[in-house]
């Protein structure tokens, strides 16, 4: 059994080398316990996920045809044709992980040069052998996180798996990777958990991100997730909410 800092390495490669399809499309279903889920332009006209302020549940259905090489998915809400690039929720490849977690990252300023010319420091061989090469300028390289074992788990679809907890090797830096499940059979992800803080205005917020891989065809995307909430504010009681989110329909072209 590989150690669990070889085994994440292990599971990063066979993520990176995952075939990425030209043309993949979905329906998209979230579900807010609380607060208005729209799709909504920002200043710069781009189009993203916005959440109002509601006490009601809300729930949005969206379909979206994404082109992951191009980074880019056109996007219907109703009638209502929109272009967009938001990571995860438009992009269900590994790709669009990775470009997730560094916009979000970016976004709230934790640290600099994601993405950018400066490499990932290089990974420490683990006990039981050297790790696998990485190449990966990326918040998920192996060599910023000490790796210990969760033991074994059961992936969302229920398949084996190993569960992995990771910690920081630099707290300051704020690397958001808390823990993630390894799918026994194929070694990779099929669970993968965040942490990012940010905040907006007197409001400190803490957003942990659960997303959930799966098989659909010949691909391995994000079928699923949740995402948890809490904004914190000085006298203030604490706003919390959790939003689930499931892909359908899921076609992959080559």
């Amino acid at each position: 059994m590989l150690a669990p800092a070889a085994l994440y390495a292990t599971a990063v490669a066979t993520m990176q080398s995952l075939a990425v399809p030209s043309v993949v499309t979905f329906d998209e279903t979230l579900q807010s316990d609380a607060g208005t889920l729209r799709v909504s332009a920002d200043r710069n006209g781009t189009e993203q996920l916005t959440l109002d302020s509601d006490p009601e549940p809300s729930t949005l259905i969206f379909h979206a045809t994404s082109h992951p090489p191009l980074g880019t998915a056109a996007v219907s809400v109703g009638d209502a044709p929109v272009a967009t690039i938001d990571g995860v929720f438009f992009d269900p490849t590994w790709r669009g992980v990775e470009a997730f977690v560094r916009g979000r990252i970016e976004a709230n300023n934790l640290f600099a040069g994601l993405p950018g010319a400066t490499p990932s420091p290089p990974a420490s061989p683990a006990p039981s052998g050297d790790l696998p090469v990485i190449a990966v300028v990326s918040a998920l390289a192996p060599a910023y996180y000490t790796l210990s074992d969760g033991g074994a788990t059961a992936c969302p679809d229920g398949t084996p798996g190993r569960a992995l907890r990771a910690t920081p090797r630099d707290p300051q830096r704020g690397y958001p990777l808390q823990s993630v499940i390894v799918n026994d059979a194929a070694q990779r992800f099929c669970s993968m958990t965040f942490g990012i803080p940010s905040s907006w205005g007197d409001y400190r917020t803490s957003a942990t991100y659960e997303i959930h891989f799966g098989q659909r065809g010949a691909y391995w995307l994000v079928v699923g997730g949740v995402i948890h909430f809490v904004a914190t504010r000085p006298l203030h009681r604490p706003i919390e909410n959790r939003i689930g989110f499931t892909l359908s329909s899921v076609q992959a072209s080559p």
